[in-house]
């Protein structure tokens, strides 16, 4: 058993502004997902960086597509 998503991960968008490598995508959140809950956008963006994903612009894929939450 584990969460998919963080409880109440929407109430915050955990977007640090001030990361210009890995700047946030207009209306994304990056809350807590997969089950490592991997959080914050620089954290996205060096995640999908890895994987050859665009983790910053969907990283709804952490939650949906077990492969990469895994």
């Amino acid at each position: 058993f584990c969460y998919i998503e963080e409880i109440n991960g929407a109430s915050r968008d955990y977007c640090d502004e001030n990361n210009r490598q890995y700047p946030c995508a207009p209306g994304k959140g990056y809350f807590g997902r997969g089950p490592i809950q991997l959080s914050w956008n620089y954290n996205y963006g060096a995640c999908g960086q890895s994987l050859n994903l665009n983790l910053l612009g969907q990283p709804e894929l952490v939650s949906s597509n077990p492969t990469v939450a895994f």
